[in-house]
């Protein structure tokens, strides 16, 4: 009774079920999408650190121009007292010569005053 009919089913049976469930394509796919797990895991991974290098650097430049702003600020606080030492220095010179431009014109007026009182003085003599 084997014909040429009864004998194909069986082994296109087999074909369709070897095809359909190959044990070995499953678990590469499983395998994969685990190894996919850890790739990207990886990938995040090796991305944060490049990530928190990438900031780091930042935060040191941030620093060393913070640093350059207070040497700067310093710098710039002790020349305005300068300035303002420079100001009040200034000022009490201009009243120095303030004060000496009135004594002299005092003792002009008193020197010429003096001048025609001796005048009249040596006149009588």
């Amino acid at each position: 009774m084997a014909t040429g009919r009864h004998a194909a089913k069986p082994t296109a049976h087999k074909l369709n079920n070897s095809s359909t469930s190959s044990p070995s394509k499953a678990t590469k796919a499983k395998d994969l999408k685990h190894n996919d797990d850890k790739n990207k895991e990886d990938e995040i991974e090796t991305e944060e650190q490049v990530e928190l290098k990438d900031i780091m650097v930042m935060m040191k430049n941030m620093m060393r121009k913070l640093e350059k702003l207070d040497l700067i600020e310093t710098k710039v606080k002790s020349v305005e007292q300068e300035l303002r030492s420079m100001k009040d220095s200034i000022e009490f010179a201009h009243s120095e010569v303030k004060d000496l431009k009135s004594d002299n014109e005092e003792r002009k007026k008193t020197g010429r005053a003096n001048e025609t009182t001796n005048r009249k003085i040596g006149e009588r003599k």
